[in-house]
C-alpha cells in the first residue's frame, strides 16, 4: 500500500467520527473544569466555543458521509439534527433543542441496531441492550442525562470504528 493511499484511509470520515464521539464527553468537562448535567449545557460554559466546534464538526462529517455514500443518505438528516443541537441552545429553545437531540439519538439507535448491514448480530444485540439500559436508567433517574448522552456517543464511536476497520480490511 503506498503512502498516499495509507494517509487517505487514515483520515476517513468513520475514523474522525469515531474519535470525535469518543472524546466529546471527556473534553468538554476537562476544558471547562466542571461536570454539567448535560452535554448541551456546555453551550453556556466557559468552553462554549469548543462545544459548538466539536458538535458542528461531527454533524458536518455525518452529513458528508451521507452525501458521499448513497447507501447512507439517512446520515444527511442525522448530521443536520446534530448541528440543530448547536443551532437551538437548550436555554433559549428548550422544546426544539430536545426534539432534535432526541431525534438524533433515536435515529442513530435505529441505524445501529436495525438498519446497518455491516455490523454483526452480536454488536447489534449489545448495542440494543446498552441503549435500552441507558434509556431505562435515565428515565428512572439512575443516571444523569450527561452519562446517558456520553454512553450514546460511545456506542456511536464503537459503531463508526467498526465500520472504519471493516472498510480498511475491504480495501487492503
Amino acid at each position: 500500500m503506498n503512502i498516499t493511499r495509507l494517509l487517505k484511509n487514515l483520515f476517513k470520515t468513520e475514523l474522525l467520527l469515531s474519535i470525535l464521539f469518543l472524546v466529546i464527553p471527556f473534553v468538554l468537562p476537562l476544558t471547562s473544569g466542571v461536570m454539567l448535567n448535560s452535554i448541551s449545557e456546555y453551550a453556556y460554559a466557559t468552553n462554549s466555543t469548543l462545544f459548538l466546534l466539536l458538535l458542528t464538526f461531527a454533524g458536518y462529517l455525518i452529513v458528508v458521509d451521507g452525501l458521499t455514500d448513497e447507501t447512507r443518505r439517512y446520515n444527511i438528516i442525522l448530521g443536520a439534527l446534530l448541528v440543530g443541537v448547536t443551532l437551538f441552545p437548550v436555554g433559549e429553545f428548550r422544546v426544539l433543542h430536545d426534539a432534535v437531540a432526541i431525534l438524533f439519538f433515536l435515529g442513530n439507535s435505529i441505524i445501529l441496531t436495525y438498519w446497518s448491514k455491516l455490523v454483526p448480530k452480536w454488536l447489534k444485540i449489545s448495542t440494543f441492550i446498552i441503549i435500552g439500559t441507558v434509556v431505562g436508567s435515565f428515565l428512572f433517574g439512575i443516571i444523569s442525562l450527561f452519562i446517558a448522552e456520553s454512553l450514546g456517543f460511545l456506542m456511536m464511536s464503537i459503531f463508526m470504528f467498526y465500520r472504519y476497520i471493516a472498510e480498511w480490511e475491504r480495501i487492503k
